[in-house]
């Protein structure tokens, strides 16, 4: 599966007006970027856990460490986006998480940095470097906690 799809499903959802698909679209929204970022890393073989739990705070720092300026961007954003994700899911008493406002804001910025991520990703020699320094972090003393 693509996991971009995610990002049509989650527009989808944040246009229904509805508290349980704001928190969904949110939520999905989230995932497809994170996927989009995974699924290149291990198409270059680097080295993250087998539990996906762990992958999460690690491909965020591997990003923000890479020393790419439009990676670090991403970064950010897959950063926030995890934690407004965490808010759809786990914070019932948060109400703007439901608001379709919020849920189509949150696809918007996905769909945005997923295209930021394909841009840089799309030039090999961009991507090599990026790998490059995605691995120097994870073997470094930092990348190893």
């Amino acid at each position: 599966m693509n996991p971009r799809e995610f990002c049509t499903v989650a527009g989808q959802f944040a246009s229904r007006r509805e508290a349980a698909a704001s928190r969904s679209a949110i939520s999905r929204a989230y995932y497809s970027l994170f996927h989009v970022v995974l699924e290149f890393l291990e198409a270059n073989q680097v080295n993250l856990p087998k539990k996906r739990a762990e992958c999460h705070v690690l491909i965020y720092h591997c990003l923000y460490n890479c020393k790419h300026k439009e990676l670090q961007i991403v970064a950010g954003a897959l950063n926030d986006l995890r934690a407004q994700r965490n808010e759809a899911d786990y914070q019932m008493s948060n109400l703007d998480v439901e608001s379709s406002a919020t849920a189509c804001a949150v696809v918007e910025r996905a769909k945005r940095e997923i295209e930021r991520f394909d841009r840089v990703v799309q030039v090999q020699a961009e991507a090599d470097l990026a790998v490059q320094g995605i691995k120097g972090y994870i073997a470094s003393p930092a990348g190893r906690r």
